[in-house]
Formats: C-alpha cells, structure tokens, sequence
C-alpha cells in the first residue's frame, strides 16, 4: 500500500453500546491524533491436502477475512481533570477498564473479565478512501523513554468491510 499523504488520513473512534453495530463516530467528538496507522486486509488460506493421481495440491480455499490496523499514538490527558482523552475509545477496546473520578481523574487497568470487555467503531480515512472497523478489538503496548513521549502502539482487528470511495471529513483543532 502506498504511503498517502499526512493530510488525507484521518483516525476517528467511538465505543459501541452493542457490540458488532456501527458507532457512528463523527469528526467533532471523536477525532484521535496519531503518530501513524497502517491499514489493511488479513485473508487466512485453508490448505486442502488431499490424495490424488497427480502431483501437486488443490489449491488452497480463502478463509477467514479481517482488517488490521497498526497505530501508534501519544498518550495524553484531554486538559480537564477527570475528562477521558480523545484515545479513551482505542484504550477500551484493548481491554483496559477506564473509571472516571468527576473533577478528579481517569485511570486505565487491565482486565481480564469478559463481562467487561468493549469493541469500538474505528472509521480510517486512508488517501480516499474510508475503512470501517466495526466490532473492532485490540491489543497494544506502552512505550515509556526518559526524557521522551510516553508512546501507545496498538493492533486492532474486525470483521472485513470493503472500504468506500469517500471524500476526507474536515477536522478542526489537530
């Protein structure tokens, strides 16, 4: 995939109330600046080995189809005590619980209960064209330097969807 230019792509991601339907995110409320992403399509192959007369197999079957999406970003506060920051939806659905402190504080933790567990509507827009994520989990890491920006890398995956042929949103304030 070519690398597009940095002003045609943009990131935006919302939690979902069910999970697997369209969030909707919209570039007003929930625009994420990120460093980089790259997006693309995952295609599984199912061998199909099989006695036969000739040599050779048959040829393998396609399988399961998802999109991956590669992002690394800052992680930063939103400047008001006890907001979420504009990644809170990506940091969710890599399994981090999020409780919020009015006023106070937001902390992420680790969890491991199902229960819990969220997916996100992530919408990339990537040189013309619009990805969909929905039903969209992940998982990442931190990258914590002295003297350096604390760093989110994350890998997220959803059911497959055709990109559509779009025009980029504007977005104000990046």
């Amino acid at each position: 995939m070519a690398i597009a230019n940095k002003y045609e792509t943009l990131l935006f991601a919302k939690i979902e109330t069910t999970k697997g339907v369209d969030a909707a995110p919209t570039p007003a409320a929930d625009a994420i600046r990120v460093r980089s992403f790259k997006i693309k399509k995952v295609t599984s192959a199912i061998d199909r080995p099989s006695m036969k007369q000739t040599m050779g197999n048959l040829p393998h079957l396609i399988g399961k189809e998802t999109l991956q999406l590669d992002v690394e970003f800052e992680l930063r506060g939103s400047g008001t005590a006890g907001t979420a920051g504009e990644a809170s939806p990506l940091l969710q659905a890599c399994r981090l619980s999020e409780t919020v402190a009015v006023g106070v504080s937001v902390t992420y933790k680790p969890s491991s209960a199902t229960a819990s567990e969220k997916s996100a509507t992530i919408w990339a827009y990537y040189d013309g064209l619009l990805y969909k994520m929905v039903g969209a989990v992940g998982t990442g890491k931190v990258d914590a330097q002295i003297d350096g920006i604390l760093l989110f890398t994350g890998t997220f995956q959803s059911a497959y969807a055709a990109p559509t042929v779009v025009a980029v949103s504007s977005v104000t304030g990046m």
